[in-house]
């Protein structure tokens, strides 16, 4: 019935996805939730400070496996519901390589470098989450009706819209000085229905690691760094309103699905320093610089309607091709180092979200990056950890505090991670242990409560990771 000229899918949330990353790592790092930009000698350093790869002594080769659990909690129009998923993954996996200084034995000068290339996992886009309520307020029906209206039929291009008038959702009702009005025929207005959505994401975002270090006078430490970052993310969203009480006479049921694939790759640059101002204190600094991702986007939206006029079914499936500018990360940090007893360190990371950017020649994405500009702020990620030395064996704690990127407090996308670790280590051979323990609450609103009254489905997000390290140094 209706060509849309173009689909615009991608929207603010993809730049919030793939930029709100942790810091990853070896179990050593996450069991110290990730405080480790001024300490060093640990592979953790190629993605938080490369400068502290120069405080390595010997070469290292090592790998971390983790098991991830995410279970969420949901409340809407008084309804609760649980779900989970779980995955094993690889966390990373390294070669570390040292290189003495001839004569290391020195007071001042080179005294060594170390090269190191891996791969690192920063962030697990794996989750699952199901709400559902009886919503006696409204429906998606007229979300999708205001936001069409204005729109002659022809040009309608957002996705929900043209899937929705091919089902028979929503139906031209007049035209006007300021374009067609739209409204919903046979849907559900006013409410009165059964509302349920179901989401279900998988993968992650990684890097692949090449980095330089050098080492002057054991008190001077700098690192650079090249990183290959690559973004696989799969979601599959189903969204559905029932007439379970069978009171409205139009309209029986509805179904939407959103599908979505996305695969990115971005080179980023990474620089750092590390200075020992004497035998107990620590100051690091450092910087990431990523360049533009691009992003390769299948996606699929459908409707199936059930009305008194019959049973109809409208897909839109699409593939787009379009750049994502990351912001750039500034990490100031410090570690205390209690003689042989142990090491407190805490680091703090700066990163701009409102600095996203979608860029596509056409200019297609200029209300989003409006959007973004004006949506999304500047925030603080503030990681904290110790780690307590018993002969070979360690024991360590940790706290992140990962900043909300959007300026609205009503969406909140803020977490806390603490973590739970230990070791053990001798001079040729180690094994590291961490629980992590991430929770984030947050609504999500089926539709635009702008266009619709409806209430958020709050969601409970626990995440419960346990990494295992193992390595030698030779």
């Amino acid at each position: 019935m209706i060509l849309a000229p173009v689909l615009n899918g991608q929207s603010i949330d993809d730049a919030v996805r793939y930029s709100q990353t942790n810091a990853g790592g070896t179990a050593l790092s996450m069991g110290m939730g990730g405080a480790t930009g001024a300490i060093g000698g640990d592979f953790s350093s190629a993605v938080i400070n490369p400068a502290g790869l120069a405080v390595y002594q010997r070469s290292e080769f090592g790998g971390s496996m983790s098991i991830f659990n995410n279970s969420t909690s949901s409340n809407f129009y008084g309804s609760g519901q649980d779900d989970r998923k779980y995955n094993l993954n690889i966390q990373n996996l390294h070669l570390v390589l040292n290189y003495p200084g001839v004569d290391r034995l020195k007071n001042r000068g080179w005294k060594g470098s170390t090269f190191a290339i891996g791969y690192n996992k920063t962030s697990n886009l794996s989750e699952r989450w199901t709400y559902k309520g009886f919503n006696n307020q409204s429906s998606i029906a007229e979300a999708i009706a205001g936001s069409a209206s204005g729109i002659e039929p022809g040009q309608l291009s957002a996705p929900d819209q043209y899937v929705a008038i091919n089902a028979f959702l929503i139906d031209p009702k007049a035209d006007t000085s300021a374009g067609t009005l739209y409204y919903t025929l046979y849907g559900p207005a006013g409410g009165g229905i059964t509302q349920r959505g179901t989401f279900e994401s998988r993968g992650r975002v990684g890097e692949t690691t090449i980095s330089y270090a050098a080492n002057h006078s054991n008190r001077l430490y700098l690192g650079a760094g090249l990183s290959i970052r690559r973004v696989v993310f799969e979601s599959d969203y189903t969204y559905t309103e029932r007439d379970e009480a069978d009171s409205i006479a139009s309209f029986n049921s509805l179904k939407y699905t959103i599908n979505q694939n996305d695969r990115a790759t971005a080179i980023a640059f990474r620089g750092g320093a590390i200075y020992r101002v004497n035998d107990m204190l620590r100051l690091g600094a450092s910087a990431l610089i990523p360049l533009d991702y691009t992003v390769n986007s299948d996606f699929t939206y459908t409707m199936d309607t059930d009305l008194s006029i019959g049973q109809y079914y409208s897909e839109f499936p699409g593939t787009f091709k379009y750049k994502l500018r990351l912001p750039s990360r500034f990490t100031l940090s410090a570690a205390f180092i209690l003689g042989k007893n142990g090491i407190v360190s805490i680091d703090y990371e700066t990163v701009n979200y409102s600095k996203n950017r979608l860029v596509d020649d056409s200019g297609i994405f200029d209300n989003t990056n409006d959007a973004i500009r004006n949506r999304l702020n500047s925030t603080g990620n503030l990681r904290i950890g110790g780690e307590a030395r018993f002969d070979d064996l360690y024991l360590r704690g940790g706290f992140q505090w990962l900043g909300n990127p959007y300026s609205n407090a009503n969406i909140n996308q803020a977490m806390q991670l603490y973590s739970l670790g230990g070791g053990y280590r001798v001079s040729w051979f180690y094994f590291d242990l961490a629980y992590v323990y991430a929770r984030q609450l947050k609504n999500y609103f089926p539709y635009n409560p702008n266009l619709a009254q409806v209430s958020p489905a709050e969601l409970t997000l626990n995440r419960h990771q346990v990494i295992f390290s193992i390595g030698t140094r030779f």
